[in-house]
C-alpha cells in the first residue's frame, strides 16, 4: 500500500501536488485518515491542526489557508 498527500488549491479540483508519504509509518497515517492504515482504501481529508503537524513530519511547509489536503491509499 502506497499513500499520497495530495494538495488542492480550495475551490478547485485538479490537484497541485502530491507527495508519497508512506515513509511515516502505518500507525500516524492511520492516525491521519481515523481508520487502520491497513484498511485505507480511499481519499481522507486531513483538517488544518494535522497538516500543521503532517508540515513538521515532512519538515516542510504546508499552507492550509490556501489550500485542502488529503490522504490518499492507493495499491501498489
Amino acid at each position: 500500500m502506497r499513500f499520497v498527500l495530495t494538495a488542492y488549491v480550495k475551490g478547485d479540483d485538479l490537484p497541485s501536488l502530491e507527495i508519497d508519504i508512506t515513509h511515516l509509518g502505518e500507525r500516524y497515517l492511520g492516525s491521519l485518515a481515523g481508520a487502520p492504515a491497513a484498511s485505507c482504501v480511499d481519499v481522507y481529508p486531513v483538517d488544518a491542526k494535522k497538516v500543521d503537524e503532517l508540515g513538521q513530519n515532512l519538515n516542510d511547509i504546508l499552507d492550509p489557508q490556501f489550500y485542502d489536503y488529503f490522504v490518499e491509499a492507493e495499491q501498489e
